[in-house]
Parts: C-alpha cells; sequence; structure tokens
C-alpha cells in the first residue's frame, strides 16, 4: 500500500512534516541520544545477545542458500525444468516457500529462535543428501543446458538491485540518523511491514495477531514478512531483513516472467521484449512530464536525475491522472508480498504448461502445493491466477488435472477458510465502480495515456496464428481489465492495480510475440516503428526504476534513534500480550517493539478491512484525559512523544501514570 491514502491524506503529510521538516525536536532527540549511555549499553548487550558474531553473519544467508539448494534438488530429481536459470530461479522460490512454511508450523510449538531454524535447515540438508543419493539430482542439474540470454539478464539485474534494494531501509545508526527509506513509494509501507516482521519475531501467535489493531487477528497474507521475521531472529539488522528478500526475489520474479513467456512462446525475442515492457511498464506517457521538472536541460547531473520530484509512470495521487504504476518501484519493492506473489504465479503456471510428458503427476502435485499456500503469500494473486487456471483446462483437457485441484483444496482449504471469515472479507468484496479511477476523464482517453497501444495490440493479436496458450492468458487478461474496470476488489480504489499489473503480465506474451510477428516479416520501415513503439511505453519506466541506481541524496527519515532504542526499551519491559497505546501513525517506536498497538496508522487499517473509527476518537478522547477507559480492550502501556503531543496539544499525563523508562524525547509509561 502506498503512503499516502485517500482516505488519510492530511495524516500522512502530519506525520511526514513530524519526521523531516521538524527540525529542532528531531535535532533535540539525537542529542539526547548521544547523552544517553544507556543506548550505547543496550546496543552492546544486543549483540551479546546473539549466538555469535559469526552467527549473525552466517544465518541468514545460511536460510538463502539451503533453501534454495533444497528448492534445485527437487525440481532436479523428477527433471521437472529442463534449463538450469530457470531450475536455480524457481528452485530458490520453492525451497524458501518449503522453509517458511515448515519454521512457521513448527513454531505452533516453539517460538521462534535460532532453534526451529537450525532444525528444519538440517532436515533440509539431510533431505538434499537423500535425494543426491538416490537419483543423482546434482548432476542432472549441471548437465542441463544454460540460456545464455537468461543468465546475462539474471546478472544484469542482480547487478542493478544490488544498487536498488539497500535504499528501501537505509541503516545510518551509527551516525545517528537512524533508519530511513530512500523510496517515497515505502516511506507508509514500511510502518506496517515492520510491525508486521517485528511482531511475528519477537509476538509471534498462531493465527498471528493484528500488530495495528491490538486484539485482532491478522488478515494480511503475511508468510513474506515471516521470512524477515526469520532473518531478525537469525541475526540480521532490521535493513537487512527487509533488504535482502528483495534483493534475491525482484530479480528472480522478473526472470521467472521471462522464462514463462519463453515457454509459451518458444521464441527468447518474444520473452526479452515482454520481460522489458513489464519491467519498465507504467503510465506511458509519463515521460512527457519530464521537461517540466527541468529549469534548463543545460544543468543536468546524476544528482538532479537521482532525485527529480515525481515518479513519471503514476502514482495514487497523480495530477495528470497517470495511474498504472510501474510494477517494480510501487508493487514489488513497497508491497512485500508481491516479491512471493509473482514468483508463485510463475512457476505454477510453467508447472501447468509443461510440454513434456515425463514426471506429469510431480508437476500438477507441486503446483497444486504452491497454489494452496499461496493465499498466505498473496491474496491477489489467487483471485486472477483462477480465471487463467479454468481456461487452461478448457484450452488442454487432456491434462489429469484432477492432481492440481485435490492438491490445492487439501492444502489451501484451512488458508481460504480464515480469510473468508475474516473481517477483511467484507472489505475485498467487489463494489461497482465503472471506470475505475478515470473519474469524470474521459474512459478511452484515461487508458490511452496510461496504457499506449498496449490495449489495440492485444486485440489485434487476438487475431494472428498465434499459440494457443498465450491467446489463452491474453484473453484472461483482458477479462480481469474488464473487471477491475467495473468493480473494485478493495477497500481503497487504488489497490485495483493489483489486479491491473496481472492484466499487464498476462497480455505482454501476445503483445510481443506480435512485435515479433512483425518484425519477422517487415521492412526495415516496420522494424523503426516496433522500435520506437517499444521505447515509447518504456520510457517512464526506465526513468523512474533506473535513477533508484544513481547516488541519492534525498531520504524520508522512518525511526530515528531514539525510537530504536526506545523499540528495544518497549520489548523489554513488556510481555508478549501487552498492548501499547500511540497517537495513530504509522512509524511510531511500537512498530519495531514486537508489541501490538490499540490503533496503528488508520489508513493501513482502514484497507486491511478493519474499523479504525471507534478506536481513533477514543485514542484522542484518552490522550486528552477526557476519558480513562477505552472501548474493545485496555492497553497496558502509553508512549507520550513529540508526535504524541502533535497529534493532541491538550495531553494529560496522569499522576498515577507509571514511567517505565525515557529515550530521548520518547517515554514509556505503565497504565
Amino acid at each position: 500500500m502506498k503512503s499516502s491514502l485517500r482516505v488519510s491524506t492530511k495524516q500522512s503529510r502530519r506525520d511526514t512534516q513530524i519526521t523531516t521538516d521538524s527540525d529542532e525536536p528531531h535535532n533535540n532527540i539525537v542529542l539526547s541520544s548521544q547523552l544517553d549511555g544507556s543506548y550505547k549499553d543496550h546496543v552492546d548487550l544486543h549483540k551479546k545477545s546473539l549466538l555469535s558474531i559469526k552467527m549473525s553473519l552466517f544465518l541468514p544467508i545460511f536460510i538463502f542458500t539451503i533453501s534454495a539448494v533444497f528448492g534445485i534438488n527437487i525440481l532436479s530429481a523428477w527433471k521437472i525444468f529442463k534449463e538450469k536459470i530457470l531450475i536455480l530461479a524457481a528452485g530458490t522460490v520453492l525451497g524458501l516457500v518449503v522453509t517458511i512454511t515448515l519454521i512457521y508450523l513448527l513454531t505452533a510449538f516453539v517460538l521462534l529462535s535460532h532453534v526451529p531454524i537450525i532444525i528444519i535447515l538440517s532436515l533440509e540438508i539431510a533431505a538434499i543428501y537423500i535425494i543426491n543419493s538416490h537419483t543423482k539430482a546434482w548432476i542432472f542439474f549441471k548437465r542441463v543446458p544454460t540460456d545464455k540470454t537468461a543468465l546475462f539478464i539474471f546478472i544484469a539485474l542482480l547487478i542493478i538491485f544490488s544498487f536498488i534494494t539497500p535504499k528501501i531501509l537505509i541503516d545510518d545508526t551509527a551516525n545517528n540518523n537512524g533508519l530511513s527509506t530512500g523510496m517515497i513509494n515505502a516511506y507508509g509501507d514500511l510502518g506496517f511491514h515492520m510491525a508486521n516482521i517485528t511482531n511475528l519475531a519477537y509476538s509471534q501467535t498462531i493465527p498471528p495477531a493484528d500488530p495495528i489493531l491490538s486484539g485482532n487477528y491478522l488478515t494480511y497474507p503475511f508468510f513474506s514478512n515471516f521470512l524477515s521475521a526469520m532473518l531478525l531472529i537469525g541475526g540480521a539488522s532490521y535493513s537487512q531483513a527487509v533488504n535482502l528478500p528483495a534483493f534475491i526475489l525482484i530479480p528472480i520474479t522478473l526472470i521467472l516472467f521471462y522464462c514463462l513467456v519463453r515457454s509459451l512462446s518458444n521464441n527468447k525475442k518474444v520473452a526479452l521484449i515482454a520481460l522489458l515492457l513489464f519491467a519498465f511498464g507504467g503510465s506511458t506517457i509519463g515521460w512527457l512530464f519530464i521537461i517540466d521538472d527541468f529549469p534548463s536541460l543545460n544543468n543536468l547531473s546524476i544528482e538532479l536525475l537521482a532525485n527529480l520530484p515525481r515518479n513519471y509512470t503514476g502514482h495514487s495521487g497523480d495530477i495528470n491522472n497517470l495511474q498504472l504504476v510501474n510494477p517494480i518501484i510501487s508493487l514489488l519493492i513497497p508491497q512485500r508480498s508481491f516479491m512471493f506473489g509473482m514468483p508463485l504465479a510463475f512457476i505454477i503456471l510453467l508447472l501447468l504448461i509443461r510440454k513434456e510428458k515425463s514426471n506429469h503427476f510431480i508437476s500438477f502435485l507441486l503446483a497444486g502445493l504452491l497454489a494452496g499456500l499461496l493465499p498466505l503469500f498473496h491474496a491477489h494473486t489467487v483471485i486472477v491466477l483462477i480465471p487463467l487456471i479454468l481456461l487452461l483446462l478448457t484450452g488442454n483437457p487432456h491434462r489429469d488435472w484432477r492432481i492440481f485441484f485435490i492438491t490445492t483444496i487439501i492444502v489451501g482449504l484451512p488458508g481460504a477458510l480464515y480469510y473468508i471469515t475474516s473481517d477483511a472479507s467484507a472489505s475485498t468484496t467487489p463494489h461497482l465502480q465503472l471506470g475505475w479511477m478515470s473519474n469524470n476523464n474521459n474512459f478511452i482517453v484515461f487508458w490511452l495515456k496510461n496504457s499506449g497501444l498496449l490495449i489495440p495490440i492485444t486485440i489485434f493479436g487476438l487475431f494472428l496464428p498465434t499459440p494457443n496458450n498465450i491467446k489463452i492468458f491474453a484473453a484472461t487478461g483482458l477479462a480481469i481489465f474488464s473487471a477491475a474496470n467495473i468493480w473494485l476488489f478493495a477497500a481503497w480504489e487504488w489497490d485495483n492495480t493489483k489486479l491491473f499489473v496481472y492484466w499487464s503480465l498476462f497480455t505482454l506474451p501476445l503483445i510481443a510475440y506480435t512485435a515479433v510477428h512483425f518484425w519477422q516479416k517487415g521492412n526495415h520501415y516496420v522494424r523503426g516503428i516496433i522500435i520506437s513503439l517499444i521505447i515509447f511505453h518504456i520510457l517512464s519506466g526506465s526513468i523512474d526504476v533506473l535513477r533508484l541506481t544513481l547516488p541519492k541524496t534525498q531520504t524520508w527519515p522512518e525511526w530515528d534513534n531514539d525510537n530504536i532504542a526506545m523499540a528495544e526499551l518497549i520489548r523489554s519491559n513488556t510481555t508478549r500480550q501487552d498492548t501499547i497505546l500511540i497517537a495513530p501513525y504509522h512509524n511510531s517506536p511500537a512498530a519495531l517493539s514486537g508489541r501490538a498497538v490499540y490503533l496503528g496508522f488508520p489508513g493501513h487499517v482502514w484497507t486491511h478491512g478493519g474499523n479504525h473509527i471507534e478506536r481513533e476518537e477514543a485514542v484522542k478522547q484518552f490522550y486528552n484525559g477526557e476519558i480513562e477507559q477505552l472501548p474493545q480492550l485496555q492497553p497496558q502501556y502509553v508512549i507520550v512523544s513529540p508526535v504524541e503531543h502533535s497529534f493532541y496539544p491538550e495531553l494529560y499525563i496522569r499522576p498515577h501514570w507509571q514511567l517505565i523508562g525515557r529515550k530521548g524525547a520518547y517515554e514509556l509509561y505503565k497504565l
């Protein structure tokens, strides 16, 4: 979810001012942190509490390595795929899914710690040895051919994201600058995700509790954040726990899309064009507005390019109504569940459309297993896969789909029932809104400036001699596009972008196939037009994505050093069941503490299907001394800081509140 929700725009702006524009309070907080020696003592104690410095660096990498090798061995043992980069990418995701699921199931009996992580990884090491002893899986993996184009793309993506992902959450605590982000798209989301991650790490329950609406169960797909919780418990820092999964999984997501299109079209050029249109997609004409942001073209510099004032692929509040956002900067990075949702979708589809007849049972069994677990990773992906798989069934009736559906139902029924019966189900019930966010604009003009010629090319491509599965994908994409322009599938209208991105993904194979078709049959004029059209459609996204690789001077503070110290103080002086009262904003120190708050950022609560109105008013009355009892449940602790004073100028600290500790300008009281 983006940082600026329409339901709470003023709230979001106020949060930003408190954190970034109020220089005097911020400087006072840093000074207090420097004078408070207990913070340094706590950091030293925290480091010593890990198994060792070596373990703190080793275990998070070990989680990824063993999981990847385990998944690669499974795919190689049964010869599921026969290309090395595909096996590597799909095996890494498969292994991580198995590891996350098994460790989470084990935490039903023991708290998340090094112990369950090491137990599951040890079992996977044993399984790797057994698999290789009986199947020679590693020999098969070494012998399968390598798509050199895929290898080059994958290496290029890893290099690009080695510059991008460190900016998601920047750790500068050593210089008393705390934690910040270099991506405005991630600014609002990080507060919720860190609250979720630390709650899963330090206060876990099954089912997990909602960290921003205490007393309720979490109705957000949480397995992606559970991976970060594992890394945090394994010794990773806050920034490493957030950034490392993005660095690995986003390039894997993109290369799996390339592999999926390659499998559908049997053509690397088609796959490459589709990948370019996806990775650098977004509102098509956004790049035209870059001219307005340069005072003079003679003043071009890396610093200026790195700090351009807007996203040219659009965002929720764009004054030009550019809404078709780039999937990397606006979905994969800030909305962490997409990092598993998309690659899982691609792997499931790759398993279902395999041309090889060998190990058909294993392929459909694995696809069913992953489809059953998918709701715990990303709910919107489930919605879009259902119609596509049903169409694939009708187009490929000779396959034994019973294996897939039976496995999916058995594995996925508990998770599906949990979400269906939760409070979030009401917010996801489709409700009518024709034209999505075109508002008073002409519907056709709205989509032409957002998607360019993608829709006309898709319709035209349906009449070309195209592989059947590509047409099935495109037909599903057009159906999703139509549905998302008629109904809203979430409380916040902007969240329909989570469906529109799959419209794009499912139609791009046909669009790319059409481009290659005319490239092969046309002269140099036709080829020039094709190149121009591709550049026209990817220029906005190229600006938005590639500028993130440049040195960036602007950051948005999330938690200063006193926030971090206060989070540790909260964790040390409260129990896992305790509730903290804060002003309802997204980047409270409680978000790092692993404790649930009475009410977090109302925009997050609303978009996840919760009701924040009663609690929001009650929090105001409580801080102002108008009431002593809060509705629904009673917090055990309350935070008083400059943020609370800013929200509630009449804030009244009762004489009977017990001061537990103070970190700079942040105080924790027991009620």
